[in-house]
């Protein structure tokens, strides 16, 4: 998908996580640890 968007490659972050496609939105652990790091990320990009 990097390769359809117009971010720049070195803006892309990638993470990989262990569970399923739901556990990536509803698992308690990724709720947990993930999420909030993904949300932090994406409070410092927008400044």
């Amino acid at each position: 998908a990097e390769d359809l968007c117009g971010t720049p490659k070195d803006k892309i972050q990638k993470r990989m996580v262990p569970g399923g496609h739901v556990g990536l939105f509803m698992g308690g652990r990724t709720l947990k640890e993930t999420w909030p790091e993904i949300a932090a990320w994406i409070v410092k990009q927008t400044g």
